[in-house]
């Protein structure tokens, strides 16, 4: 019930405008230039996912594209076959890799050669797993076992006429551990024939790596494993990791990508125990590559490369990747900080690359956010990317995308500017509906008109 006004006959409650009617009605109802900031920053973002989604790495995380071209890059010219002379793999040339029961070294030949003068004799294949290896090498001291890998490295990749890769002490220690394993008994086979082995390996009569390969493979495979427990994970290189960092870099030309487990940097962080020691294959572009000295080995190693890889997993954590050669390809394309240059490379302008590599260890590392960690893999470059053999030539593609960019740009400046001019102009035009609103209501209050002498009665 509305009470009367006792001056005139209009209610008390205040009169509402109509602004307040439209209000009453539509409780919900937003400004107007909020709304319009809201679909300015709305379209901004369509555009920037736009532009993201046009770039084609960010699909080959999931998606193998079928004309992507890789150009294989053989082992380094260090490597040698089991007679000991060097060869090459080629681009038509595949690897066999055999794992041996002893440790996780992969050991390659060339395919070609497969089955011919360097397989072994029938009597070998019998004796190729030989299981006492690993008990072998856990019963020699620290001193033998670092000889024992100087020896055999040595002896795999070719020994000149007169070196010595193991003295006649060191042997005869060996064969004294080969026959108290055997419980005293030097006739026990397999041991009987290692001994014999040894017994004819003089200064004048070194063995040939193809005839002892079924014992001195996984010999070599049980010292790889005993040096890797002894490293230490999450730390800086420190001295208890030098055999196993020397050792793996002497036989990176025996890693391939066949069989090797593909994977990004946080399953390698999360879980290093799981992958220590395997094959990994990584597929990334190259960040930034660092030139070292070696320091002084025992395997012939004078210097390394330390090239920082970002996986293609939708990561931005880097791995490490020690390998004793870069590649021309990519070496030829680093500024003199060892970064990237896209700009002197055409045919892969993201310094994108396949690696393989063995799981080391943790290392710390200074990244833009502070301390972190970085996995470890040492190995090789098998592949770089080559997209000059696409349907689309190098230069028209590099064109192509430097205009599709250059009117990306344009059109987000001319959208960006249509936007705040639209942001000026609903700003002003609501400056101006506020001043007449204003205007409107004090217009409203000065024609208030109480005729009090009219409602005046006389006495």
């Amino acid at each position: 019930m509305r009470i009367p006004s006792q001056f005139n006959d209009s209610s008390l409650y205040r009169v509402r405008s109509d602004s307040d009617q439209r209000g009453r009605r539509n409780p919900g109802r937003r400004s107007p230039g909020r709304q319009m900031i809201r679909l300015c920053v709305a379209l901004l973002l369509v555009l920037v996912v736009i532009r993201e989604a046009s770039k084609p790495g960010l699909y080959e995380s999931f998606f193998v594209d079928p004309n992507a071209a890789w150009t294989p890059i053989p082992p380094g010219d260090f490597a040698q076959a089991a007679d000991g002379a060097a060869w090459t793999t080629t681009a038509n040339e595949t690897l066999v890799v055999t794992e041996s029961l002893a440790g996780g070294v992969a050991q390659a030949s060339p395919s070609g050669q497969a089955g011919q003068a360097d397989s072994p004799a029938p009597d070998q294949v019998t004796r190729a797993a030989w299981s006492d290896a690993g008990r072998w090498v856990a019963a020699m001291d620290l001193a033998m076992q670092r000889e024992w890998m100087q020896g055999l490295v040595q002896l795999r990749r070719g020994v000149a006429d007169g070196e010595r890769p193991i003295d006649d002490d060191t042997l005869e220690r060996s064969k004294q551990l080969l026959i108290e394993q055997a419980g005293g008994d030097a006739s026990a086979a397999p041991s009987e024939r290692v001994i014999s082995d040894l017994n004819a390996w003089t200064s004048d009569s070194l063995p040939n790596w193809a005839q002892i390969s079924w014992w001195s493979q996984p010999t070599l495979d049980a010292l790889d494993s005993a040096a890797l427990r002894r490293v230490v994970d999450g730390t800086f290189w420190a001295g208890a990791d030098s055999d196993a960092f020397y050792l793996q870099l002497s036989q990176v030309d025996t890693l391939t990508s066949d069989g090797a487990v593909q994977t990004g940097t946080l399953p390698l962080l999360q879980q290093p125990d799981v992958y220590r020691g395997q094959r990994v294959k990584v597929v990334g572009r190259l960040g930034m590559a660092e030139r070292q000295a070696a320091k002084e080995n025992d395997f012939g190693i004078t210097e390394y490369w330390t090239l920082w890889i970002v996986p293609e997993d939708g990561g931005i954590r880097p791995t490490a990747l020690v390998t004793p050669q870069l590649p021309d390809a990519l070496r030829t394309h680093l500024d003199s900080e060892g970064r990237w240059i896209p700009q002197q490379d055409t045919g892969n302008p993201e310094g994108r690359l396949i690696a393989v590599g063995r799981f080391v260890k943790r290392l710390p590392y200074r990244s833009s956010v502070g301390a972190d960690l970085a996995p470890v893999l040492i190995g090789r470059v098998t592949a770089v990317r080559d997209e000059q053999d696409n349907s689309v030539s190098a230069t028209g593609s590099n064109s192509q995308r430097e205009d599709e960019s250059e009117g990306t740009w344009r059109s987000m400046g001319l959208v960006v500017a249509a936007i705040l001019g639209i942001v000026i102009a609903a700003g002003l035009m609501y400056r101006a509906k506020l001043d007449q609103r204003r205007t409107r209501r004090l217009r409203s209050q000065g024609q208030l008109d109480l005729d009090l002498d009219h409602m005046r009665e006389d006495p």
